[in-house]
């Protein structure tokens, strides 16, 4: 059956889904890729189907290339009876943890379950946030898995936006050092000139 919203799919399906939509291939072969994705139907058999039947088929899957991921945070997720939680601050990340999540950040589709590893964590009910790098891969699998688009995609997105914005206040503080730096150096040197002093080969 073809889902008609992303926000049912599982992050192994949304991954698979994402390749081919943003693919190069023709709208009716995306189409096509996608129906068969989520049914027992070869491309092949749907290659065949005349336009009435894939007309049918095309509605299905424009509703749910039509439908968005919800973009609301939610800070944990239940599986299997074990609550997964995720970080509140980013600053709260140990440099291991932001280092591998650097890293996955130059592939974000194909590596949407291992980013959201690094931000979630086993947490039981009334215990506090604690990364433990041991768990990463299972926690990992978990969300590939059985991980569902509406419950964890809001995360990702948020940390996005917090990332971008922390970006804009490094570049604006790397700013006004630079500026600092350059008028204590033109200080400097206005005294160096002042004192006549020979100061070559000095740092």
């Amino acid at each position: 059956m073809i889902p008609t919203n992303v926000n049912n799919l599982t992050i192994k399906e949304f991954i698979e889904y994402e390749n081919i939509r943003t693919s190069s291939l023709e709208n009716i072969d995306k189409i096509i890729q996608i129906a068969s994705s989520f049914t027992d139907v070869s491309v092949s058999e749907y290659e065949n189907m005349s336009f009435n039947e894939l007309e049918k088929v095309k509605s299905k899957v424009l509703l749910l290339i039509n439908s968005k991921p919800n973009t609301r945070l939610k800070n944990t997720f239940w599986h299997d009876g074990v609550r997964y939680k995720a970080c509140k601050d980013e600053k709260d990340f140990k440099t291991n943890q932001y280092t591998a999540l650097k890293q996955y950040e130059t592939d974000v589709i194909n590596n949407l379950h291992k980013i959201l590893a690094l931000i979630y964590v086993k947490c039981p009910v009334f215990s506090k946030y604690k990364f433990n790098s041991d768990n990463v891969e299972e926690i990992s699998d978990v969300i590939y898995n059985y991980g569902k688009v509406g419950d964890v995609y809001g995360t990702l997105f948020f940390y996005s936006n917090r990332s971008e914005k922390l970006k804009a206040d490094l570049l604006n503080s790397l700013e006004e050092v630079q500026k600092e730096i350059s008028i204590h150096m033109e200080e400097v040197n206005r005294e160096l000139k002042a004192s006549e002093k020979n100061m070559v080969g000095t740092l």
